[in-house]
């Protein structure tokens, strides 16, 4: 699989809804049946803990249809307000597929925007 640069933006206090999906070179979805993800973003690349965001499977931003072969990245208004303004970070989305391989998936610069309306 192929790493995509995808650039994002999320506004805060708002709903963030993006599926992400992966297909082998026919096509075909490719099967993410017991799959786990997680997406973390950063200042930079090198920048020390804590994340600006750190949504994963486990903690259910993120769900997987396995057999359609999508990654849906999804918070809640209040989810966003919790993140941190940044005019520009960068971000990586990891799929961890049942046998221990790692695949680094898609990633990119994201901005996290305030909202105008309150």
């Amino acid at each position: 699989m192929e790493q995509a640069n995808f650039p994002l933006e999320i506004q805060q206090g708002v709903s963030f809804l993006i599926p992400f999906y992966y297909f082998d070179e026919n096509g075909l979805p490719i099967d993410l049946t017991d799959c786990t993800a997680r997406m973390q973003a950063r200042a930079t690349v090198n920048s020390e803990d804590p994340p600006i965001l750190d949504w994963s499977t486990e903690d259910g931003q993120i769900s997987i249809n396995a057999s359609a072969g999508c990654v849906l990245v999804a918070a809640t208004p209040a989810d966003t307000e919790a993140l941190e303004q940044t005019a520009e970070a960068v971000y990586d989305l990891l799929l961890t597929f049942p046998t221990g391989f790692v695949a680094n998936l898609v990633s990119g610069p994201i901005s996290i925007i305030g909202r105008v309306t309150r």
